[in-house]
């Protein structure tokens, strides 16, 4: 699936890559949520079947017993695009002590092996589902913490988590493991263990605001979540940018999940890459429902307001109505009466680019106005007309600065004209002249006082409904924005500068940089 096609169903992409999230995993184990030492051992009871027990040390260990005791630094591998990770770990000291198979009966002997270099691996299945205070889930301490404050704020959390009892855990991948063949035995055995007492094998948390919940208030509609799924993404050449993705619906957007995600077919990250995740916002969500729509809303009703008073026009289009895309830049055809004695035409056009560091909307746009009035009398037919033109063109930044999405703008008129005239008949006929008079008062009062420039600028202040203006909506969002989705640790992340960072692709998507704390 083309990767922007996800945005039919969902709002918001937020994706870590595979390096962040063993980064991640290597920290559970170094503050103790994942143990870093596995030691297991086994012995074969009066019906001759195996006993595995878990113990804290090898002290614990009887003697004679087959045992592991090694230590682990964990990791995921995605090797292949869709729901499913392989969970490696890789040993890096230990001791085995295993029956050598070459003897039978007495002749049967342990065999002691050292377990530094060994690697074992095997595909898991993930699951995302509600997480419970009381469930047999350990999140690290930091991350516990913030979920007790998430619970006083009304949120539901959900848990990505490796889901050990629906996984086959005595298929290891081949590629991903080298050790004795009697690991898979002791390993299938660990993790139905880990499942029973606790699985600390968490790769992340995303929170959804309820009703009524505290959690995101003052963000915008189209940018507080709501629901939550996920996809993967392996990368065959570069590894460690094969990336996890929460995919987000928003209360003002999709409004909830449906259904999973298909298949993305290309990375978000390229080779040169160095962050640790990314955030990709719908061009509907945030270009759309954030800047264009509003400016397009307040532009036609402010322009028509005073239009309307002097030439005979309705409104003209619908926002859906107006806008076509061709390439990077968006038309908005708001009024095209362009034959008779009303004529009003009202146009603009949006440019995307990206440019170091900082998206820039390239607004350009015309105004044209005509008013034509004729009246037959018995000699002659009076007849007057006026017109105005007007060019304009404006520019809106959007960066990243203090770690928040920042916006600014200038708009200008960089062009203007007018033009009137009566006939010898109907300089007789003074209601003309003050028809006239009144489409080139509005036009004076657009150019010479400043009044169509403010009318520009007055378009772009966006108010948002119980916020505040667009500044104070983005700002919030961008402080809540790491509490949307929780890393494995808990670890806090920011949207990060950088010389893609922010960009925009030319269907209006938003793509933002995340950089862990």
């Amino acid at each position: 699936m083309v990767n922007t096609l996800i945005f039919n169903a969902y709002d918001i992409v937020v994706s870590f890559t595979q390096a962040t999230i063993n980064a991640e995993l290597v920290k559970l184990a170094s503050g103790g949520t994942i143990k870093k030492e596995i030691v297991l051992y086994r012995i074969l009871n009066s019906a001759n079947v195996y006993e595995y027990t878990v113990v804290n040390t090898a002290a614990d260990i009887p003697q004679g017993a087959e045992f592991i005791d090694g230590v682990i630094v964990p990791g995921i591998c995605i090797n292949k695009s869709g729901s499913d990770v392989v969970l490696t770990l890789n040993f890096v000291s230990g001791n085995a002590s295993f029956i050598d198979k070459n003897g039978f009966g007495p002749l049967a002997k342990l065999k002691q092996y050292d377990m530094a270099g060994w690697k074992y691996g095997f595909t898991v299945n993930l699951d995302l589902s509600a997480y419970n205070h009381d469930d047999k889930r350990i999140p690290s301490p930091e991350v516990q913490a913030e979920l007790n404050g998430f619970s006083a704020a009304n949120l539901s959390i959900d848990c990505l988590f490796l889901d050990f009892m629906s996984t086959d855990l005595k298929s290891t991948v081949p590629a991903e493991t080298s050790c004795p063949a009697e690991m898979t035995e002791f390993m299938s055995y660990y993790f139905k263990h880990l499942d029973a007492t606790g699985n600390p094998y968490i790769l992340g948390y995303s929170a959804s605001a309820n009703n009524g919940s505290s959690f995101s208030q003052n963000i915008p509609p189209t940018l507080k979540p709501v629901g939550t799924n996920y996809t993967m993404f392996s990368d065959p050449v570069y590894s460690g940018l094969s990336n996890l993705n929460y995919t987000l619906v928003t209360e003002g957007g999709h409004g909830s999940a449906s259904g999973t995600p298909n298949t993305l077919d290309t990375n978000w990250f390229t080779p040169n890459d160095k962050a640790a995740g990314k955030m990709i916002i719908s061009a509907n969500c945030f270009l759309e429902a954030l800047i264009l729509r509003p400016f397009y809303n307040n532009l036609q009703q402010q322009t028509i307001a005073q239009v309307s008073q002097h030439i005979n026009v309705g409104a003209g289009n619908s926002y859906e109505a107006a806008k076509s895309i061709h390439n990077n830049t968006w038309s908005f055809n708001i009024s095209n009466v362009n034959g008779g004695d009303d004529q009003y035409i009202n146009q603009f056009n949006v440019s995307l680019d990206n440019v170091d560091g900082a998206v820039i909307l390239n607004f350009t746009g015309n105004l044209h106005i005509y008013k034509e009035v004729s009246k037959d009398c018995f000699f002659c037919t009076a007849r007057a007309y006026a017109s105005a033109d007007i060019g304009w063109n404006g520019t809106v930044k959007i960066c990243i600065a203090n770690g928040e999405l920042a916006i600014d703008k200038s708009f200008a008129i960089v062009s203007q004209h007018s033009d009137h005239d009566t006939n010898t008949c109907a300089d007789a006929f003074s209601w003309m002249g003050k028809i006239i008079g009144g489409i080139l008062d509005v036009f004076t009062g657009w150019t010479d006082n400043g009044m169509f420039s403010n009318l520009l600028s007055d378009a772009f202040s966006i108010s948002l409904p119980g916020i505040g203006n667009l500044s104070v909506g983005l700002g919030n969002f961008s402080n809540t924005a790491s509490s949307m989705v929780l890393t494995p640790t808990g670890s806090n992340y920011n949207l990060a500068p950088s010389g893609d960072s922010p960009a925009m692709d030319a269907l209006g998507n938003i793509y933002i940089d995340l950089s862990l704390n």
